[in-house]
């Protein structure tokens, strides 16, 4: 099997991501000489290749500029091509342009066809994008804001008006960010890159939780209403409204187009069947059920506020795996890449660390009344300081807080606020 580097032209440090996402070519490709491939709405042509064997030639072709809306245009970049010869040997250099950067592939081969007339080779396989997080999207509650923040260095990059008491918070794989507005019974859609207001739809009463499935679909938990409410990502449209338990707040989605929902009441999380709306399970937890989160074994995790504990429960089957001791009112929940839990404790003022056993590794202070927990593409741990008003970044290997810094009042910030989640538990980009 053949390797290829794609080597990169980029503007500042290049830095290496652990991440990458596949996609597929369209249309397959067959004549690099005289063909534009798509990928994922990216362009993509040869720029040069070299071979030697029973063909061989070189070729020069010119990149394709990219639509100023394509959201890969930092440089965390680590990217795959898949390519074969028949019979031959040689290298190529290739790239696609985003935006202001030049940006390239690394790839592992698989097999292709050749192609007949004047190809010197085919293709046909898969590319990948990185896998990125670069802003940190915080819900401020009582500024009635978002704020956006650099993923690198906590600086505050805008703050930006939304509609009433922002709760939930999710941000798509194109990097816009839908926000529940808790006491206006809608959610807003924001553009990841201006902080314009999209739209704001109507959804149930008191929605809390929010989450993006797999089809770019938004979930929304309706506390006051005992349902969810299964929202168009692209258009705003209502798909639908099923109902949940009693009152339910947190809400995920997991890889296989599941959605699993916390209900406060009633001590348990329900499971619903993404495509239809319709009940698979409900399935008993700990008491005050509050924050949810589901890991790359498609295992179901609750913090229940209440208990004082978290719940792991098998995602196939509901059956409890076991309940493990945490801090006091744990209420945020998330699984890092290293595939291990981290929970926030509202009322000890830290977060709780454990392995994927449930065991602890450990608890470490942040500011005061952590709420929200979300994890970046670095594997830092970022909890949002609600009687703070504060975010701390930790990091995710010891724990150590490495930067604390200001946000505005009373944020909760409960979702994917980064988008690490939902690329890569739910879409599988890693």
């Amino acid at each position: 099997m053949l390797k290829f580097i794609f080597n990169y032209v980029l503007i500042g440090i290049l830095f290496i991501s652990p991440f990458a996402i596949a996609g597929t070519f369209s249309p397959t490709p067959s004549n690099p000489a005289s063909s534009q491939y798509t990928l994922d709405n990216i362009s993509l042509k040869i720029s040069s290749s070299t071979f030697s064997g029973v063909t061989q030639g070189t070729h020069s072709f010119t990149p394709v500029t990219l639509p100023n809306s394509t959201f890969i245009t930092l440089t965390d970049v680590w990217n795959s091509i898949t390519w074969k010869t028949l019979n031959n040997s040689g290298t190529i250099d290739a790239g696609f342009y985003a935006t202001t950067s030049l940006v390239t592939v690394e790839s592992n081969l698989t097999p292709s066809k050749i192609a007949s007339g004047t190809s010197i080779f085919g293709v046909n396989g898969s590319c990948v994008i990185p896998l990125s997080t670069p802003y940190v999207w915080v819900a401020n509650k009582d500024a009635i804001s978002l704020s956006k923040l650099n993923s690198s260095n906590g600086s505050e990059i805008g703050v930006y008006p939304v509609v009433a008491n922002p709760w939930g918070i999710a941000v798509g794989a194109n990097g816009n960010v839908w926000v529940t507005n808790m006491n206006s019974d809608s959610v807003t859609k924001i553009n990841g890159s201006t902080g314009a207001i999209i739209g704001t739809y109507s959804v149930g009463n008191l929605p809390y939780g929010i989450a993006i499935d797999a089809d770019g679909n938004v979930w929304t938990a309706n506390h006051g209403s005992n349902n969810v409410t299964k929202i168009d990502g692209s258009t705003g449209s209502i798909i639908g409204t099923y109902s949940s338990g009693n009152y339910p707040y947190g809400i995920a989605a997991d890889s296989n187009k599941n959605i699993w929902v916390t209900n406060l009441s009633e001590l348990s999380v329900t499971k619903i069947d993404g495509s239809t709306g319709s009940i698979i399970g409900t399935y008993p937890v700990g008491s005050g059920p509050y924050g949810v989160a589901v890991d790359v074994n498609n295992d179901v995790w609750v913090a229940s506020k209440d208990a004082g504990t978290v719940s792991k429960i098998n995602g196939y089957t509901g059956a409890l795996i076991g309940t493990y001791p945490v801090g006091s009112s744990p209420q945020g929940i998330v699984v890092d890449f290293r595939n291990s839990i981290w929970v926030t404790n509202r009322l000890s003022d830290n977060v709780s660390h454990l392995n994927n056993s449930g065991s602890l590794i450990g608890t470490y202070l942040v500011g005061s009344q952590p709420v929200g927990i979300s994890t970046d593409v670095g594997g830092n741990i970022w909890v949002v300081n609600g009687a703070s008003s504060t975010i701390s970044k930790l990091n995710g290997s010891s724990g150590s807080v490495t930067g604390t810094y200001p946000i505005q009042s009373w944020a909760y910030s409960f979702g994917d606020f980064t988008g690490f989640t939902l690329q890569y538990f739910v879409l599988g980009r890693r």
